[in-house]
């Protein structure tokens, strides 16, 4: 399936949560690019990390992602740049989930810019 002109419905891709160490290598990224060319729109988000998840992981053995717990989802800058620099201009790309919904991107009104200011705007 690709990006049909005429469709009725669009496609979202969610990529999330996209966590350092454990889906960023450059391989993850190339595969993310390669499914968002079957999607209107693509959103990444990054792992909420909370005292619970840290717990999780700390009881698991898994190596902690981050130093402390946020009360926001976290995309360190240099992966997001990563995420930016894999994916071409003519990609829609959204770092918000509500920003990358059907409704709000696909309505005539919705302005698609560059920066990562509003939900009027995109990762371009």
């Amino acid at each position: 399936m690709s990006r049909p002109e005429h469709r009725r419905y669009r496609t979202v891709l969610y990529w999330r949560p996209l966590v350092p160490g454990l889906n960023d290598t450059d391989e993850h990224l190339d595969q993310a690019y390669k499914f968002a060319q079957h999607a209107d729109t693509t959103v990444f988000t990054g792992l909420f990390y909370r005292d619970q998840i840290a717990e999780y992981y700390k009881a698991s053995g898994l190596p902690e992602p981050y130093t402390d717990t946020a009360r926001r989802k976290i995309v360190p800058e240099t992966l997001e740049q990563r995420v930016l620099a894999t994916f071409d201009a003519a990609t829609p790309l959204f770092r918000k989930t509500s920003c990358g919904s059907p409704r709000r991107t696909f309505f005539p009104t919705t302005t698609v810019t560059t920066g990562f200011q509003n939900c009027a705007t995109s990762a371009r």
